[in-house]
């Protein structure tokens, strides 16, 4: 008994799509813990709101390009 898998994808190709995947959900959820550490409600609400509607790559693209400034909180109250 044999099948017909010509139009299935590669599974080398299934894996790694599957692996970037993950690796946006783990930055997306990495940038929406930042935004609510830095108290940037508005921009939390954009970002999951947009990747919600399945706009996502536009939210992150635009927190890339124009969002709050990074702080850094491994030394809070410390003033150089």
């Amino acid at each position: 008994m044999t099948r017909d898998y010509a139009g299935m994808p590669n599974e080398g190709l299934v894996v790694i799509v599957g692996l970037l995947a993950a690796a946006m959900v783990v930055c997306w959820v990495g940038a929406l813990d930042r935004l609510a550490h830095q108290h940037e409600w508005s921009w939390f609400a954009a970002v999951l709101t947009l990747q919600l509607l399945g706009l996502g790559i536009a939210g992150m693209g635009a927190y890339m390009v124009a969002g709050p400034a990074d702080v850094d909180f491994s030394r809070a109250g410390i003033s150089s």
